[in-house]
């Protein structure tokens, strides 16, 4: 018998198959690109093997398959092969597999080499400039998208769903299953929400599965990035009430300009989210009936959480806008009433200027190279402070930008360091698998400490 699970990810962009295929063939040469149901897919056989023994259980084979989608989204089929049922497995799929170090490595390592990376803490700095993004699309095929400003939205789940393959499944009880075929009569059961069976799998059954799952996960990601987007955006408003108290024109410019990216970048993020939402919405089946297949399915439920969110995000978004809009209108103010004041200068040069000719009159040389004096340093001290006085408005502007830079870094830090505490207190990870997310997080946090370190070395040169 065969039990199989699935593991659903995002890439953070759309992809160029082909360019991805080269770039993989050192590593999967077995990948191979194909067209099923109208979309190009990318095949890669990622791992095979048996499971390390343990004192409670047979022996195990397994392989991992993954079919990535020029969309950027992918699912990787983990399946198991063995004489009994495996109680943990179907228990818990998600746990059971990232409990086997062959399991989560041949996953993460995908993910490592596809993003051309050599841990995910690296992620991030893919995105950080736009040399980095081309370099990135050149070199992998991927068309990265930002969350946020400069952030990569990359995103991976186990789920607990499994697929029992096979006549010989032991203490099978399918007094209750539903058939959810629709040309095939008996090629796919439904035992629960979560739990499918297939006495025989065919290349149809095992492509409505692939395409059915990921259209469920992938669902459930898009409101993930949509939620995503929200606590960003939360962040960047709590920036603001600081950045806005400040009559500030270099802050108030650097904030517009921030927006105005963090609009752009939201835009093609949720159009991305949008493109494959209407996709899985119309999706193309050989043996499942859809409407068998909806009453099994949150996928409808998600669409509509990730919609809202989206749309919340776009409103958030903006708002954002209004007060910059008030505060330019302040700085317009000010610029007329420094226009004014330049007016008045002029008005005292041309006095001056009389002043000058006078003092170039034959006698008095005393009293007239006091007032020449005088109409050569007053005009010379208004440029000399309001030269010092822009700098200053600079400087302050630039300190308060990195301070907000080091708060920023400051709470991703803290973050991270949530996680890691959480995943030390995990105990159903492998210890191999646990060690390689702590490392990768333990990376992150200290990359984060280097940019704190830099801003601050920056703050106190300012």
């Amino acid at each position: 018998m065969r039990t199989c699970c699935f593991g659903t990810f995002y890439l953070g962009g759309r992809i160029d198959l082909l360019r991805l295929r080269e770039h993989l063939a050192g590593d999967y040469p077995d990948a191979t690109l194909v067209t099923e149901r109208g979309q190009a897919v990318l095949f890669v056989p990622l791992a095979a093997g048996v499971l390390a023994p343990a004192p409670d259980r047979e022996r195990i084979a397994y392989d991992v398959v993954n079919y990535q989608f020029d969309s950027g989204y992918g699912q990787m089929l983990f399946r198991f092969r063995s004489a009994r049922r495996i109680p943990a497995l179907e228990e818990s799929p998600a746990k059971f597999a990232l409990r086997q170090p062959e399991i989560a490595e041949a996953g993460l390592a995908y993910l490592r080499r596809a993003l051309n990376i050599k841990s995910l803490s690296e992620i991030n700095s893919l995105v950080r400039s736009p040399e980095q993004s081309r370099k990135l699309r050149s070199e992998t095929g991927i068309q990265p998208l930002r969350l946020g400003l400069d952030a990569m939205s990359v995103t991976f789940g186990l789920t607990d769903r499994i697929w029992l393959v096979g006549t010989d499944v032991p203490d099978l009880d399918t007094s209750r299953a539903e058939d959810l075929s629709e040309v095939s009569p008996g090629a796919i059961f439904a035992l629960g929400p979560d739990r499918f069976w297939s006495p025989v799998v065919t290349e149809d059954v095992t492509w409505d599965m692939v395409l059915l799952h990921l259209r469920e996960s992938g669902g459930r990601l898009a409101k993930d990035i949509a939620r995503a987007w929200l606590e960003v955006i939360q962040r960047q408003l709590e920036q603001m009430t600081t950045t806005l108290a400040e009559r500030n024109a270099v802050v108030w410019a650097q904030e517009r300009e921030d927006v105005e990216q963090f609009d752009v970048n939201f835009h093609l993020l949720a159009t991305d989210a949008r493109r494959f939402i209407s996709t899985y919405s119309l999706l193309r089946l050989e043996v499942v009936s859809r409407e068998r297949w909806e009453r099994f399915s949150t996928f409808e439920r998600q669409v509509e959480l990730a919609n809202k969110a989206l749309d919340e995000a776009h409103r958030a978004i903006e708002r954002m806008t209004r007060p910059l809009d008030f505060r330019e209108f302040q700085l317009l103010k000010t610029g007329v009433e420094e226009v004014e004041g330049r007016i008045m200068l002029l008005t005292i040069l041309l006095v001056l200027m009389e002043l000058f000719r006078m003092a170039t009159e034959p006698g008095h040389w005393g009293s007239k190279g006091i007032l020449l004096g005088l109409v050569i340093m007053i005009p010379a001290g208004f440029l000399l402070f309001e030269r010092w006085r822009r700098s200053a408005v600079v400087r302050r502007g630039r300190a308060l930008l990195t301070r907000n830079r080091i708060e920023r870094v400051k709470t991703d830090i803290k973050e991270i360091e949530q996680e890691i505490e959480q995943l030390k207190s995990e105990g159903f990870l492998a210890e191999e698998t646990q060690q390689s997310f702590l490392s990768e997080l333990s990376d992150s946090r200290d990359r984060l400490k280097r940019q704190q370190a830099e801003h601050e070395e920056e703050l106190r040169k300012s």
